[in-house]
């Protein structure tokens, strides 16, 4: 795991309503990044899940994430992070993510694009902003993000909420949400004395936040889908 999608998780964690119990998929914990990959600190209180495909360090049970063993409308919040990349068949995946989270309940996602390939166990995928919106197409609710250079971005991150039904308190969320994230990528990005251009884009309320250039782009939108 990368510390920029652990510091996405921990602003997660801070700004959103966190339902139990929390499932991460692909908790496996590689060696040399059990301090970085361990989620668990973020949700202290909170029943947690860890699961994997395989046996290991964060593991509290195996799952196949293209057919889990939830039921329906069991889970509050799924954690998905750097493994989308690894799935074999992904619609498949987020079909099953969707089935088992309860009405209201929320997916947080990330992967790569112009990134090394890197066997946990296989590296099938590479992910567009696009591509995360297309997966996320039953969720009513999607803030779709990335990191990098807009043509190629390292990062793609995502946000899918089950229901519109706490749109409006979401919007709060998403603001706070927003203000944090480019506060850490400003600190990091002065720290390592960077060029880069941040922007945020609400969407639907037309707010766009233009700030100091440094070298990474970051983009935040965010679709309340009506039509779905």
């Amino acid at each position: 795991m990368r510390k920029n999608i652990n510091n996405i998780v921990k602003i997660f964690s801070e700004e959103f309503p966190i339902q139990e119990p929390i499932v991460e998929l692909g908790s496996f914990q590689v060696s040399g990044q059990e301090e970085i990959a361990n989620l668990r600190p973020f949700f202290e209180g909170k029943e947690f899940i860890g699961c994997d495909m395989r046996k290991g360090t964060g593991v509290d049970r195996i799952e196949d994430i293209e057919k889990l063993s939830f039921q329906d409308s069991t889970i509050g919040t799924i954690l998905l992070m750097d493994t989308l990349e690894h799935v074999q068949n992904c619609h498949s995946a987020l079909n099953e993510v969707y089935r088992v989270l309860k009405k209201d309940g929320i997916v947080i996602m990330s992967s790569v694009m112009d990134f090394p390939i890197h066997d946990h166990p296989f590296d099938y995928w590479r992910f567009t902003p696009e591509a995360f919106k297309l997966l996320l197409g039953k969720f009513k609710i999607k803030i779709i993000g990335y990191e990098g250079n807009p043509r190629k971005p390292h990062t793609v991150f995502a946000i899918g909420i089950k229901s519109l039904s706490f749109d409006l308190k979401y919007k709060n969320h998403f603001d706070q949400f927003k203000k944090k994230y480019i506060q850490i990528n400003n600190d990091l990005n002065r720290n390592l004395h960077k060029r880069n251009t941040i922007k945020i884009v609400r969407n639907n309320i037309r707010n766009i936040f233009k700030m100091k250039k440094y070298k990474d782009h970051i983009d935040v939108l965010y679709y309340n889908d009506t039509s779905n």
